[in-house]
């Protein structure tokens, strides 16, 4: 399992680390001197920041204090020779080793954001399948960033982090840094020896993903990992039906009430009580379906079935590849229609509109706050630093007391939340005793109403005699339909035989002869009869004819046989119905 977890690590990683496209890119060069120094010239620095100036308003001069961005510090060299490219291969402005950073609003060069480090992409690393630049090994590339893990928490200056860029590219590639040729195995390239500066247009989705895969390396099997990377095929199981009453039990939580499951979402919901660590439920459907009732129904089963046993709520987290799926979600759980259960169906809490909370990307958070989701980020703050503010927890106490008064019609002034706990629960407890009750009283029903009255028990009775007597006349019918056929062919196998007997006997004995087989064949030509030609050839001999039908004779015995077995199942049927009908 770890060498595929490994692999894929590998692969997020080299995703994470690509080249640049200079023809799509805007770029600036940066001076050797600005570079060592870590201070950009005037120029330069307005170039970087004018567009972005330009278009955004004063109120977002916050956003240009700093900027990330990528120098690229070594870029092939395009040579040419007699006035034609020396190597065609090779795009023109190829760079092979980049070095991310920030640069401020006064073009000073910072460190950049924690999780990036310099880096040559994977395509330029030994293996690859086509040799056209290897600037060094894989293995040598993740052995320095490994081996130097320490060292790069520790870089608190820029002169230390181009250091460190510098030793991870003499490393690598086994050449010092100042030096404007790169080793190709026995071949040299040059180097243009300048430094590219460009906006970073990256979003480093991949940054959470690679510490899992880093973390999945490094910890214990986890069940549901294991089964997804195990190669093996999970056997299939059989369904569960709507009507097992004891799914039906187990099903503890619906967050709405206006409509009951379909029978579809039913089974699903059967099924997700069934899966165990580590297993997985897959439910599919075009939209409209009710996949996201189907969740609203999971999500209250997972809830109420914490506080019957009186544990702290499940975290339940919705992802998808799009942000629409995960809206479509938190927006269905903010409108559930209400039916009238009392007070149940208000929010006891202030501060909240819905039952779930919305992780935007980062650049999907200006968007989520005019859409008044309750969001938050990996950091914190929005919704669940308001929701946990000292304010907004009296205001809910207050909420809660009021709430809690008006269903149970307790004081509450003497009571505190311990108590009022204890109170819900055990409401909660007899609510649930109630509804397991009331299966098992229609499961009764179910099983009394199979006693009939008289009148309708006899009439379902003799349909089913009446059923089954079809059923026996038409068996009847293939016997005696099997019965003559038989008798047709035993009638048509003396035929043959009478007819072969008026021969002369020694036209019988020396029917191997040519002249008396050309005779006796031509006979049979004549005397075979339009029904016999789907089983009979006209060249056969009497023998041969003989032996088919008694062939014939005997596949109607069996099959008359079987057919008689089953009449007499029937008839068994039909005695013991009129004995039902009798008692």
């Amino acid at each position: 399992m770890k060498s595929v977890t490994r692999y894929f690590r590998n692969a997020v990683a080299a995703s994470m680390q690509g080249t640049v496209n200079y023809k799509k890119e805007r770029f600036f060069v940066v001076t050797e001197g600005e570079l060592l120094s870590g201070k950009l010239s005037e120029e330069n620095n307005f170039n970087i920041w004018k567009k972005e100036y330009d278009a955004e308003s004063d109120n977002d001069e916050e956003k240009l204090k700093i900027k990330n961005v990528i120098i690229a510090l070594k870029t092939l060299a395009t040579e040419f020779r007699d006035g034609g490219k020396m190597e065609d291969n090779i795009e023109e402005m190829t760079s092979f080793f980049f070095l991310p950073l920030c640069v401020t609003r006064t073009g000073k060069l910072c460190m950049p954001v924690e999780g990036k480090i310099p880096w040559i992409p994977r395509e330029y690393l030994r293996p690859m399948e086509d040799p056209l630049l290897a600037v060094g090994d894989g293995e040598k590339y993740d052995e320095f960033l490994e081996h130097t893990t320490n060292e790069r928490y520790q870089l608190d200056s820029w002169q230390d982090y181009l250091a460190y860029a510098i030793k991870l590219y003499e490393f690598v590639a086994e050449i010092p840094f100042k030096s404007n040729y790169i080793r190709n195995g026995n071949e040299l390239f040059k180097a243009d020896g300048r430094y590219y500066l460009f906006q970073d247009s990256t979003v480093n989705a991949s940054f959470y993903i690679l510490q899992l895969y880093n973390a999945l390396i490094k910890g214990t099997v986890n069940s549901l990992y294991d089964k997804i990377t195990n190669g093996k095929i999970e056997p299939s199981k059989p369904l569960i039906k709507n009507t097992d009453i004891s799914k039906m039990k187990a099903h503890v939580g619906q967050m709405g009430g206006a409509y009951p499951l379909s029978p579809s979402q039913r089974e699903a919901m059967n099924h997700f009580g069934e899966i165990k660590e580590g297993n997985l439920l897959a439910v599919s459907g075009p939209p409209g379906t009710g996949k996201t009732t189907f969740l609203q129904s999971v999500v209250a089963d997972m809830y109420v079935k914490s506080a019957l046993k009186r544990e702290r709520a499940p975290i339940i987290v919705a992802a998808s590849t799009n942000n629409q799926a995960v809206t479509n979600i938190i927006d269905s759980f903010g409108q559930i229609s209400e039916i009238g259960i009392s007070n149940l169906e208000h929010k006891w809490i202030t501060g909240t509109d819905s039952f779930a909370v919305y992780f935007p990307s980062n650049g999907k958070v200006k968007e989520a706050a005019q859409k008044r989701y309750q969001y938050t980020t990996v950091r914190g703050g929005g919704f669940v630093d308001e929701l946990e503010s000292k304010e907004n927890r009296r205001s809910s106490g207050r909420l809660f007391k009021q709430e809690f008064h008006q269903y149970f019609r307790r004081e509450t002034a003497s009571i505190d939340f311990a108590l009022c706990e204890e109170i819900l629960w055990k409401e909660l407890e007899k609510v649930n005793k109630d509804r397991i009750n009331c299966i098992s009283m229609l499961d009764n029903i179910k099983s009394v109403l199979g006693r009939e009255s008289y009148g309708a028990y006899v009439e379902r009775i003799m349909q089913n005699i009446r059923k089954e007597e079809a059923i026996r006349n038409d068996l009847q019918n293939q016997i005696e339909k099997i019965q003559e056929t038989t008798q047709w062919f035993l009638n048509r196998m003396q035929e043959w035989r009478k007819a072969y007997q008026q021969f002369p006997w020694y036209v019988r004995l020396l029917k191997k002869f040519f002249c008396f087989k050309s005779k006796i064949q031509r006979w049979s030509f004549s005397f075979v009869n339009q029904a016999e030609l789907s089983f009979l050839r006209r060249d056969m001999s009497i023998d041969e004819i003989e032996k088919v039908y008694m062939q014939k004779i005997c596949d109607n015995d069996l099959q008359k046989s079987q057919l008689q077995e089953q009449k007499l199942c029937i008839d068994d049927k039909i005695e013991k119905l009129k004995s039902q009908k009798k008692k």
